[in-house]
């Protein structure tokens, strides 16, 4: 996602537009050599991007005999444009499909073919929710739901864990679960203030590191016990607010979702602090951060030369 190399000229000249504009350019150089040197994994970009887009066309046939053909049509294009959005940051970033001793790729691979089957469920979930077809919606949830574990298993149990996963497969997180917290929103199954609280934490999050590593230096995203609990628990209460909106009566399902709002909004909360403690640490310990450890441990920290660089190499 950034060259560190790149950034140190782009720090020395303190941001300018015209260094900016060099930084910008010499990504993309660098996307494009790791493009052509990489041929096999840019054919297998191209190959799992057609078979995403060959089953995107069955289900929406299948929606437009069995449901809808206006939803079908909606449902095909929504999904092809986020298909080929995906596929474009991937070509974009060839040179991070490298195994941890730079042995390089022969393909996509299954773990990042099942996170990018992920990504397309997110319009699935938008188109399906807005239009109000909620038992089609909470099916595009549990399929990104479950290919979020699928994934993790499929990479350990292969062994083709990739820098390019390790960032990827936290992207799409990100993406799934706030384009989740939009499409309850817009359904009016989800307040507001609900989304607000789930864009300020994944923005504190996702704009904070990219802030550290563009003024500091290379961090590397590490997961921790409090983040991974929160993650788990705020999943399991989303699939409580779209299980009550589908099959409680509507006297029911108002209390019961009273109460998940209630304690969705705290969990969020909880996170958010913890986002905030993490980036004051990092700020003030920037270039020198240890390990993580404990549940408030460093999402951020320090990346030691030669030890799991998620941005050396990767092609912008």
């Amino acid at each position: 996602m950034f060259v560190e190399s790149y950034l140190k000229d782009l720090r020395r000249k303190r941001y300018s537009l015209p260094a900016t504009a060099e930084y910008v350019a010499r990504c993309a150089r660098k996307s494009l050599g790791a493009a052509w040197h990489r041929p096999k994994v840019l054919t297998g970009v191209v190959v799992a991007g057609l078979i995403h887009l060959v089953v995107l066309f069955g289900l929406a046939v299948l929606l437009s005999f069995l449901v809808d053909r206006a939803l079908a049509v909606e449902y095909f294009i929504a999904s092809s444009w986020w298909l080929l959005g995906g596929l474009t940051w991937i070509t974009l970033h060839l040179g991070m499909f490298r195994k941890d001793h730079e042995i390089p790729l022969s393909g996509l691979g299954l773990p990042n073919f099942i996170t990018l089957g992920r990504l397309l469920a997110i319009p699935a979930f938008l188109v399906f929710i807005t239009q109000g077809h909620e038992l089609l919606a909470l099916a595009a949830f549990l399929l990104g739901g479950l290919s979020d574990v699928a994934d993790g298993i499929a990479a350990r149990r292969l062994g083709t864990e990739t820098h390019m996963g390790r960032i990827f497969d936290p992207l799409v997180d990100v993406l799934f679960n706030t384009g989740v917290a939009i499409g309850l929103t817009r359904a009016g199954f989800l307040p507001p203030w609900i989304l607000t609280l789930v864009l300020v934490r994944y923005g504190l999050l996702m704009f904070g590191a990219a802030w550290i590593y563009v003024v500091h230096g290379p961090v590397a995203i590490r997961p921790t016990v409090l983040g991974k609990t929160t993650g788990v628990i705020t999943t399991g209460l989303i699939l409580g607010i779209v299980l009550a909106v589908n099959f409680l009566k509507p006297a029911q399902a108002d209390q019961v979702l009273e109460l998940l709002y209630a304690t969705v909004g705290f969990v969020l909360l909880l996170t958010i602090v913890q986002v905030m403690i993490i980036g004051f640490y990092n700020i003030r310990h920037a270039g020198h951060v240890p390990a993580a450890h404990g549940p408030l441990g460093v999402v951020v920290g320090s990346v030691p030369d030669g030890d799991d660089r998620p941005s050396e190499g990767n092609g912008g």
